[in-house]
């Protein structure tokens, strides 16, 4: 005997349908992956050009906010950016992680940031070190309009120190 069993269309609309929805998952997954957790230095440049102070402080540690407080305008992040971002720069519009650097204690992010007034980008590398189970922003060096990728790299690595300020 011959014992053959065939696959109805109904079934196969079942199970491309759940394929469909495990690949979806998936991707929702893979993708909030890649906008959060691993991308607190983006995060944090959104939030300050749009002027959230409050949230672009979650990106930050104490101990720079204590810097922030005694360097910058008003003692605030958003502050910090009046004084580094001329306006005849006009607004930001992409914010692009080039790459990072990791040394002893903390990681370099190498950003360029496009904005409506400049053909070049402007270079700004954030540093990070984990604190208390999470990547903190420890510092910032850079908000230079980008001389190229030897400019840059000197920036990641810690060779420039164009507008730096760190917490100790």
């Amino acid at each position: 005997m011959n014992d053959r069993r065939s696959i109805s269309g109904k079934q196969i609309i079942i199970v491309g349908s759940v394929v469909i929805v495990i690949v979806m998952l998936l991707s929702v997954l893979v993708v909030n992956t890649l906008v959060s957790g691993s991308s607190k230095g983006y995060n944090f440049l959104r939030q300050l050009f749009e002027g959230n102070e409050e949230a672009a402080m979650e990106y930050v540690s104490p101990a720079f906010l204590d810097v922030v407080r005694l360097n910058c305008t008003r003692g605030v992040l958003t502050g910090c950016l009046e004084d580094r971002v001329p306006a005849e720069w006009g607004r930001v519009g992409d914010i692009t992680f080039v790459q990072a650097a990791q040394a002893a204690t903390e990681v370099a992010e190498l950003y360029h940031l496009s904005f409506a007034g400049l053909e070049q980008p402007v270079s700004v590398v954030l540093l990070l070190r984990e604190q208390s189970g999470s990547r903190l922003i420890v510092g910032w060096r850079g908000w230079a309009i980008s001389e190229g990728a030897a400019a840059d790299e000197a920036l990641l690595r810690g060779d420039r120190h164009d507008h730096e300020l760190t917490s100790p």
